[in-house]
């Protein structure tokens, strides 16, 4: 009797397998983790001191620029040890651990920081990440996004900005002031730049991927390739140099432009003088 259940669960794992593939049957048995109706919030403790932020695997966090600091958790996991909430260098990490790898969508875990002097936000694996207090940081300011990641940040002023999103990943900062700013776009992603305040701008927009730009800058250095759309209409510039190359496509307003077009890419300079 227990020769032929096994031969019948055999056979039925087998069909299964056929049917839709290796991959997704590995998909099926891994049970996603057990939720509760009523989430947990809870405190982290003896946190080391960090500057940096990476948020992973779907997790949603703000960060408050301005309040006590600290770090607070709100989950509904039924085993909080699930969580994988740490600081590795000057990186606070916050992430599931390893061994979880079928969250489904009723897993959803936020958590909110406190902490000033944040220099580098990295998004990755459909996490999100929004700063909600305006703030002043007299050096570089970087904003990272991949695998479908976002990050939203506004108000704020720094002596430069790094923008870089890719595998359809977003970003989006409002009304800021710097320096320089530079902006990296590939492979689907997108990335919203409004009211720029001041400085110069160099971009470079890849793989269908799409920028779109509004404020003021002195100079600007845009490029756009392989599909790629770069939409700086709204971006009032001093002076500019514009490349479009494989299909791309470049919008700009600059006073003086200098543009290239190539491999049915296309440069338009909107300007208009008063």
């Amino acid at each position: 009797m227990k020769r032929t259940s096994l031969l019948i669960a055999l056979v039925a794992s087998l069909v299964l397998m056929l049917t839709i593939g290796c991959t997704d049957l590995v998909k099926v048995m891994a049970a996603s983790p057990e939720v509760v109706e009523n989430s947990s919030t809870f405190r982290m403790k003896g946190l080391p001191s960090f500057n940096a932020i990476e948020a992973r695997q779907g997790i949603e966090v703000t960060h408050d620029t301005r309040g006590k600091a600290g770090v607070v958790v709100t989950t509904n996991l039924k085993d909080t040890t699930l969580l994988n909430i740490r600081v590795e260098g000057k990186t606070l990490i916050i992430a599931y651990q390893p061994q979880v790898t079928n969250l489904g969508h009723k897993v959803k875990t936020t958590v909110s920081v406190s902490a000033a002097d944040i220099v580098d936000y990295q998004a990755s694996s459909a996490a999100s990440i929004e700063v909600c207090e305006d703030f002043y940081l007299p050096r570089t300011l970087s904003f990272r996004a991949s695998s479908a990641g976002s990050i939203r940040a506004r108000n704020f002023e720094a002596t430069s900005v790094s923008v870089k999103s890719s595998s359809a990943a977003n970003i989006f900062l409002d009304h800021f002031s710097t320096r320089h700013t530079a902006v990296d776009v590939s492979s689907g992603a997108s990335v919203q730049l409004q009211r720029i305040g001041g400085g110069n701008l160099s971009t470079e927009v890849s793989s269908g991927a799409s920028l779109s730009l509004s404020g003021h800058a002195s100079d600007g250095k845009l490029s756009a390739s392989s599909g790629a759309s770069l939409d700086a209409a709204a971006l009032h510039l001093k002076t500019a140099t514009a490349t479009a190359s494989s299909g791309a496509s470049v919008t700009l307003n600059a006073e003086q432009a200098n543009t290239d077009a190539s491999s049915g890419g296309s440069v338009k300079n909107v300007f208009k003088r008063k």
